[in-house]
C-alpha cells in the first residue's frame, strides 16, 4: 500500500457538502472535486492538476450550499455522461438539481428548453432532509441489468427517491419517494450500488450507528431489509465516515472517521479488512458529508482518493 498527497491543492478546503467522484468503471482519469456552488473542479489524476469549470448555475435559482449535498456519475448520460448534483435546499421549501454534461464540461440546467424537476423533488423532501445523503445510479453501461434510474437517500428521514425518464428536450423526469426504510440512518450514511456481486440490491450501511448496522434495498420490489448490525463491528464509525464501490462492483471502501482508517468490505459477506491508515489527524465527528471517496483503477492497481475535511489536500491511496 502506498499513499500520496497529490501535488494540486483545492483553492478553497473541502467542508460540509463537498465531494469527489469518478466513472464507477474505473476507466477515466479524471474525476470531479466539488467545493461548494462557486468551487468546480476537474481533476487529472495522471497529471496531478485541476481546471476550474463554471460554478454552479443560478437560474432558476441559485445553491444553498452545505450539509446534505450529493452527487451520482451517470455513464449512461448523453455522449459521455453526466453528474447529477443535488443540494437539499435554496430557497424555503426548495431544492436544487442539476448535472454537469461532461462532453461539454458545463452546466446544463435547462437542455433543450427542459430542465429536470426539482418542484416534485421539494415537495417530497419537505424539511426532514437532514445534514448528510448519497446518490447511486443504476447505469446500464456499468452492469447491463441496472435500470438507469437515480436513487437518493438522507439521514433525516426514512425515504428513498427515485428518478427516471429524463430526456433532453423532451422531459424533465420524474422524481417519486421509491421505498422507505425501516428507521432513518445516522449522520455517516451512504448508498453503493455493488453492481458484479447483486445487480438487483442497493447496499447501505450506517457508519454513525452504534454498532455500525446496514440494510440492503432490492429495488425491484422494491422494499428495504431491516437495519443489521455489521459483523465484527461493536462501535459507531463516526459521523463523517464516507465511503465509495469499487471499479469492479465487488467491495465498497470506506474512509472512517473516528480513526482515519480505510476499510475494505466484501460486499457478498460484509466481511471487513483493514487496508491502510492516511496521513494527519483523524476528522472526529465532524461532518463529512457527500462523496469524499472516489476509487478507480491505476494502470490495473485499485486507487483511492480521498477528501479531508476542512483541508486543500487531495490524498491519494494504491491499495
Amino acid at each position: 500500500m502506498r499513499q500520496s498527497i497529490l501535488k494540486c491543492q483545492l483553492p478553497v478546503a473541502a467542508g460540509a457538502g463537498s465531494f469527489i467522484i469518478t466513472d464507477p468503471r474505473g476507466v477515466s482519469p479524471y474525476a470531479l472535486v466539488m467545493t461548494d456552488d462557486a468551487a468546480v473542479y476537474w481533476l487529472d489524476i495522471n497529471n496531478e492538476a485541476l481546471m476550474a469549470l463554471d460554478p454552479a448555475p443560478a437560474t432558476p435559482h441559485a445553491m444553498t450550499w452545505g450539509a446534505g449535498a450529493c452527487a451520482a456519475w451517470d455513464v449512461d448520460a448523453g455522449t459521455a455522461g453526466y453528474v447529477w448534483v443535488f443540494a437539499p435546499a435554496a430557497a424555503p421549501n426548495d431544492a436544487w438539481f442539476h448535472f454537469i454534461d461532461l462532453s461539454a464540461m458545463t452546466w446544463d440546467y435547462n437542455h433543450g428548453g427542459v430542465r429536470p424537476d426539482t418542484a416534485t423533488l421539494a415537495a417530497l423532501l419537505g424539511a426532514a432532509w437532514g445534514t448528510d445523503g448519497d446518490a447511486v445510479c443504476l447505469s446500464q453501461n456499468v452492469n447491463a441489468n441496472g435500470n438507469g434510474n437515480l436513487y437518493l437517500s438522507g439521514n433525516g428521514a426514512v425515504a428513498t427517491y427515485q428518478f427516471t425518464g429524463y430526456n433532453p428536450g423532451v422531459a424533465g423526469g420524474t422524481w417519486t419517494a421509491f421505498a422507505n426504510r425501516t428507521a432513518a440512518a445516522n449522520a455517516g450514511t451512504f448508498l453503493s450500488w455493488p453492481h458484479s456481486f447483486d445487480h438487483n440490491s442497493i447496499l447501505s450501511v450506517d457508519a454513525g450507528a452504534s454498532p455500525v448496522t446496514w440494510e440492503n434495498l432490492v429495488w425491484g420490489t422494491p422494499a428495504w431489509g431491516a437495519w443489521v448490525p455489521v459483523p465484527g463491528e461493536t462501535t459507531a464509525y463516526g459521523a463523517g465516515t464516507c465511503a465509495c464501490t469499487s471499479f469492479d462492483g465487488r467491495k465498497i471502501y470506506l474512509k472512517v472517521s473516528a480513526t482515519n482508517q480505510i476499510l475494505e468490505v466484501d460486499a457478498s459477506s460484509l466481511t471487513i479488512t483493514p487496508k491502510a491508515t492516511l496521513y494527519g489527524d483523524p476528522e472526529g465527528g465532524s461532518a463529512s458529508v457527500g462523496k469524499k471517496l472516489c476509487c478507480y483503477n491505476d494502470n490495473g492497481t485499485t486507487a483511492l482518493l480521498a477528501l479531508k475535511h476542512g483541508s486543500n489536500l487531495i490524498q491519494r491511496i494504491e491499495l
